[in-house]
């Protein structure tokens, strides 16, 4: 069983140490290309749209 203690360890420790800055920083990142990816333009766009294209075919 996990404590309170230790939840409240981690959760400091990811707000106030160098851990919580990386994650901080990586998920700043992966933010920044999932949101180029699913611009008009992006891969994941262009994917959807051939793929509800074919779909939709007559």
């Amino acid at each position: 069983m996990v404590t309170a203690a230790k939840i409240k360890e981690a959760i400091t420790r990811l707000m106030t140490g160098e851990e919580g800055k990386e994650v901080t920083r990586r998920a700043r990142e992966i933010g920044q290309k999932l949101r180029a990816a699913v611009e008009d333009g992006g891969c994941s766009k262009d994917d959807l749209d051939g793929f509800i294209a074919r779909v939709w075919r007559p």
